[in-house]
């Protein structure tokens, strides 16, 4: 089913609720996402910002409006890039209305950014050398989602209950799927992310979430 969209005017702060995500990917950027749905959690219509209500971001530092966009498979919903990967500021989404009430207190705290220093960015590994020595910094405090994927590995991923800044993976090769001769090569990515959640403002009567990560890649080769 399409989704449909209606003018923000017509419809009550109450009746809608908000979807944000921000994620920041070592780009020196923090891009913004934010859905606002009328209605359940089933519900197709999304209303399109008009009759003079605004609806911005910012992390304290620099403020930004959000920009409307649709796709054919995808949710209408508002984008929008901060400057900076904003760790440890408080992300806040500011949904200011003409004729009804505004909704200023939805927000998160972004997650510390980090970076990886080991390993380098195309290193190559083999069942001969398959150990993985995954290492950044600075480390900080909760938990590291992590994963390694590949063509022509067998895929891991896992949780770091406490940030040490270090992890190790043994790589392994995985058989080809078709029951024919493996790959030469592949590339492997190595994904590590730390997670946080907000608090949607009580004005969207029909709730929502908030949620918000930094995250970072490196990209090795492995040879079966």
């Amino acid at each position: 089913m399409c989704a449909e969209t209606t003018q923000s005017e017509n419809i009550r702060t109450e009746g809608m609720a908000a979807d944000m995500q921000v994620a920041s990917r070592g780009d020196g950027k923090t891009h913004v996402d934010v859905t606002l749905r009328v209605g359940g959690p089933l519900s197709n219509l999304h209303p399109q910002i008009t009759g003079g209500d605004q609806l911005e971001v910012t992390n304290g530092i620099d403020t930004i409006p959000l920009s409307f966009g649709t796709h054919l498979l995808a949710r209408p919903s508002y984008h929008g890039v901060l400057p900076g990967d904003s760790g440890g500021q408080t992300v806040q989404l500011r949904f200011v209305r003409a004729r009804d009430k505004s909704a200023l207190g939805t927000k998160i705290i972004m997650p510390p950014g980090f970076a990886i220093t080991s390993p380098r960015a195309g290193e190559t590994y083999s069942p001969a050398r398959s150990a993985l020595a995954v290492r950044w910094g600075p480390a900080g405090p909760g938990s590291v989602e992590w994963s390694v994927r590949g063509g022509c590995i067998t895929d891991q991923r896992g949780v770091i209950a406490a940030d040490t800044g270090a992890l190790d993976v043994a790589l392994a090769a995985a058989p080809p799927p078709d029951g024919g001769p493996p790959p030469s090569r592949c590339d492997v990515t190595v994904k590590l992310e730390r997670t946080a959640r907000g608090v949607v403002d009580p004005a969207f009567g029909r709730g929502g979430s908030v949620s918000a990560s930094q995250q970072r890649e490196r990209v090795v080769e492995f040879t079966p």
